[in-house]
């Protein structure tokens, strides 16, 4: 007998699912690569060639019809135009991507501008292929342009001095400046509003001499207010002023005797004046310290005189005290005069006269008139002195007759001008002039 048994495994409830075929996973790949291609290929067509594709240029702005301006209204543009504005495009993507920034133009039209000043002006975009490609937008629609006549104008200069200090007897002189005026140009309508072109000089220091400083300038309008305008330009902001330093003082007059007769220690002088109030600049003061009345000695022939002088300044200063001279009244110590009277002929002696010449004083006496201490004058006779011709610069003619200037000379080593003897006055005699004979 066989026994034969069969197996059946238990039921569990779970239904096992059969694994797909190769033929279905093959063709569920072809669909999804399919599908993955025509995604690609649907943003491909989308990105490359979109109707709707947008792109941002930086595009310089510029300025038109600055000529029709000028010739209509006699404006310029005066602003500073150097900017940009970021211009967007649209259009297919082929055509954008082939645009360049100089083939948009950004532009300001001033061509019908009729009032000078600050005027807001829109901005004209436009791009070379507008049959494809449109302006989406910009970043400015506008901008403010100044527009005006432009001009040249000279400013004066103004300078105040502040923060110095100057000495008794010390003033300060009305000022130069190089330049006197300061070049501005820029629009009319604000050069107009220009007054002066104004500094300060602050030497911060004691001012004793005429003295030179280096300063700027700024602009200011007729009620002191600072000009700031930007579109002014003042060519040269550095000034030279020059200022001059006077300097008023009392100038001691002394009184000096010349000629060798003797000194000032041997008279008394009374002066009208012992100074003279004077001014000028610092620098001209140099080497200046008293003023000197010079008279020569052999001009005193008497005991006592007065003697006048014009006062001479050196070049720059002047006299403001008003004296114009100075009288000094001399009183001599001590001296008398003698007058010694002698033959002409016998006392006089001829030098430089021509060879071919006889030269003959007419003259029959000469009376010299010393002065000196009382004791040399007693010894003085008409051996003493000398009184010489010099013919030296004369022309004679032959039969006539000339006055000529004597010159008394001192002979005797006991009476001279070292012990206070001195010929007083001016002499003069007669000669005649005949010719040589042999």
């Amino acid at each position: 007998m066989n026994n034969q048994s069969s197996y059946s495994p238990p039921d569990t409830g779970i239904t096992l699912e059969k694994k797909p075929g190769k033929k279905r996973i093959y063709t569920f790949l072809v669909m999804l690569v399919a599908f993955i291609s025509a995604l690609l290929l649907w943003f491909y067509v989308l990105g490359y060639d979109s109707p709707n594709y947008e792109k941002e240029f930086d595009v310089p702005v510029m300025v038109e019809g600055v000529s029709e301006l000028r010739e209509t209204k006699g404006y310029t543009v005066i602003s500073d135009f150097g900017f940009s504005i970021r211009v967007t495009v649209s259009g297919t993507q082929t055509e954008v991507n082939k645009l360049r920034s100089s083939d948009i133009r950004a532009f300001v039209d001033v061509s019908q501008v009729s009032v000078p000043g600050n005027n807001t002006l829109p901005i004209n975009v436009t791009v070379k292929n507008e049959n494809q490609i449109t302006v989406k937008d910009k970043s400015m629609e506008s901008a403010v342009i100044f527009i005006d006549k432009n001009i040249v104008a000279e400013i004066p200069v103004e300078i105040d001095f502040t923060d110095y200090s100057l000495e008794e007897g010390y003033s300060i002189g009305d000022f130069e400046t190089t330049p006197i005026t300061v070049t501005v140009e820029g629009p009319e309508s604000e050069i107009l509003k220009i007054s002066k072109a104004y500094g300060i000089v602050q030497p911060g220091t004691r001012l004793n001499r005429s003295t030179k400083f280096n300063t700027t300038v700024t602009l200011y309008d007729a009620k002191g207010n600072k000009v700031t305008n930007s579109y002014i330009n003042l060519k040269d902001t550095s000034v030279i002023v020059s200022l001059p330093v006077y300097r008023t003082v009392d100038i001691p007059v002394n009184v000096y005797f010349f000629g060798g007769y003797f000194s000032t220690d041997m008279a008394d002088i009374a002066l009208s004046d012992s100074y003279i109030k004077v001014k000028g600049l610092v620098e001209d003061f140099e080497g200046f310290s008293e003023i000197k009345i010079n008279i020569a000695g052999d001009s005193l022939t008497s005991e006592t005189v007065t003697v006048t002088k014009q006062i001479v300044l050196p070049t720059g200063l002047e006299c403001v005290s008003g004296q114009k001279s100075v009288t000094a009244a001399i009183t001599l110590h001590d001296i008398v005069h003698r007058e010694v009277a002698s033959s002409a002929s016998a006392v006089c002696d001829i030098i430089n006269a021509p060879e071919d010449k006889e030269i003959t004083v007419v003259t029959p006496n000469l009376n010299v008139t010393f002065m000196g201490p009382v004791e040399p004058l007693k010894t003085l006779s008409q051996t003493s002195f000398r009184a010489v011709i010099d013919l030296s610069n004369m022309t004679l003619e032959s039969g006539k007759t000339y006055l000529v200037p004597v010159d008394i000379v001192l002979v005797d080593d006991d009476i001279n001008p070292l012990n206070g003897v001195f010929p007083g006055g001016d002499y003069v005699v007669t000669i005649s002039v005949n010719d040589r004979e042999g």
